[in-house]
């Protein structure tokens, strides 16, 4: 296991005109659902003539959970770190830390071997000081926090960064949980306040949010919900011979977090128990104290079918306990689906995972005059989602890695040159936030609602009614 190191040698020479080019072209195209009202547009350069004194910093550090990192290190931050180790004599090194190896937990999308660095090891011996650090959370960190219960990882960063200001260092803190989600018990958030920039990048929540919005605005009854693997994940296990549904198992982890996998329970997309089920019971007002005590309960007795896509055309009727494969039976797959209303439900957690799973989706519409008849919502995380020839009524939203990266990009190089760059971080800054600069992807044009009050989502006041106390 090797920590990535930039050396003397490499500095003088590692800038090349190809990635220069690179660069520049990727501070010019940010995307217009990913802007920052207000940012100068003047091309950025860096002073040749700078001249370092004191106040400039030897080290720079990238410590990150993200299954992107990689790619974020060799499309921008190692073209900028190669930047300001010519720009400023007294550099010493880079390194990037994979901070899910904390806990020996793997890659969302799968296994990077070998892993760079390894935190608790060579940071007791080597600290970070003297440093700009970008720290990035994305799934360590969960999608809400327990109105009741301390959160430990935010106290842990609080100490964390207290020791790295005490070090002489400067912080941007990356993250997509929206800061609506940091509860306030024992200011479970004022790790903020140590914090230089705070970049969200949280589009999720505003997703999830006009989902349930759209869903339980309606009427909530005699509707079919097809869900994508991401959208299903933790309530069902088993595999494509045999699958059963786990109920509340996303809960379950919430509250014994300290016991279990944090990856797992720092995952976004607990959504089916996490979220969609409890805001149903909300909606009817329908706890689990009342006539349906069991989701199986709830679902058949309002004729909500909530159908889980397991992959080669197979589909799980979680409500039913039925295995379906569509390429043999469509008639008594839409016999068993059919309702008043439809929604699809899906996300590019697991890349092109959904293709089949949408081309179903049109053939179901064609086949059976259900044209415009599935309200049909995707989240966009990591790999890029495009509609379909022929498809109808679907709702995009999120941003893939080339976007993330025309968004965090500028950003970056403003927080690693503005010592050389005058620049003025209130323009930049279009979030309020407990952080004095909150930078967020934002747009006026889109589709998805404003986040609105926390009293909307399940809380803890809510818990004993909505949630499965198991």
């Amino acid at each position: 296991m090797t920590t990535q190191t930039l050396s003397l040698k490499s500095r003088i020479s590692a800038i090349i005109t190809a990635l220069v080019l690179l660069l520049t072209a990727l501070w010019t195209a940010r995307p217009t659902f990913a802007s920052a009202d207000g940012w100068n547009e003047e091309e950025f350069f860096i002073d040749p003539d700078h001249v370092c004194t004191a106040s400039c910093y030897r080290n720079i550090y990238y410590l990150t959970d993200n299954s992107s990192a990689e790619y974020y290190v060799e499309t921008f931050l190692r073209g900028w770190v190669n930047k300001y180790a010519q720009q400023h004599i007294v550099f010493n090194e880079f390194r990037y830390y994979d901070l899910a190896a904390m806990d020996g937990t793997s890659w969302r999308l799968g296994t990077v071997e070998p892993r760079f660095g390894y935190p608790p090891l060579e940071l007791q011996f080597y600290p970070i000081q003297n440093a700009l650090v970008i720290y990035e959370i994305n799934d360590m960190m969960p999608f809400q926090f327990s109105d009741i219960m301390s959160y430990r990882p935010t106290s842990e960063l609080y100490d964390y960064f207290m020791t790295l200001k005490n070090n002489n260092c400067r912080i941007m803190f990356i993250c997509n949980t929206d800061e609506m989600h940091f509860n306030d018990r024992d200011e479970n958030n004022r790790f903020l306040d140590l914090v230089d920039v705070h970049v969200n990048t949280d589009i999720y929540s505003f997703f999830t949010e006009t989902v349930l919005a759209s869903f339980t605005s309606g009427v909530i009854s005699n509707s079919t919900i097809i869900l994508d693997r991401s959208m299903s994940a933790y309530a069902i296990s088993g595999d494509s011979i045999y699958c059963t549904y786990t109920e509340n198992e996303y809960k379950r982890v919430y509250d014994k977090y300290g016991e279990v996998d944090c990856e797992k329970y720092g995952s976004r997309y607990g959504f089916l128990d996490g979220m969609l089920i409890p805001h149903i019971r909300k909606t009817l007002d329908l706890p689990i104290s009342g006539a349906y005590p069991t989701n199986i309960n709830l679902l058949q007795c309002e004729n909500i079918k909530v159908l889980c896509y397991l992959g080669e055309q197979i589909f799980y009727d979680l409500t039913k306990n039925t295995m379906y494969y569509w390429a043999l039976e469509p008639d008594r797959f839409m016999e068993k689906c059919e309702n008043d209303f439809y929604y699809f439900i899906g996300s590019t957690r697991y890349g092109d995972d959904s293709y089949d799973l949408r081309r179903i989706l049109i053939e179901l519409e064609d086949e059976f005059d259900l044209q415009d008849k599935i309200n049909k919502y995707m989240f966009v995380d990591h790999s890029t989602c495009c509609t379909m020839e022929d498809e109808r009524n679907m709702h995009i939203a999120g941003m893939d890695n080339q976007a993330m990266v025309s968004f965090i990009a500028p950003i970056v190089a403003y927080f690693l040159f503005d010592d050389i760059y005058t620049v003025d971080w209130y323009a930049i800054r279009n979030w309020g936030g407990r952080c004095d600069i909150t930078i967020k992807p934002t747009s006026d044009e889109s589709w998805l609602l404003p986040l609105s009050d926390q009293d909307d989502t399940i809380g803890e006041s809510d818990r004993r009614d909505y949630y499965f106390e198991g």
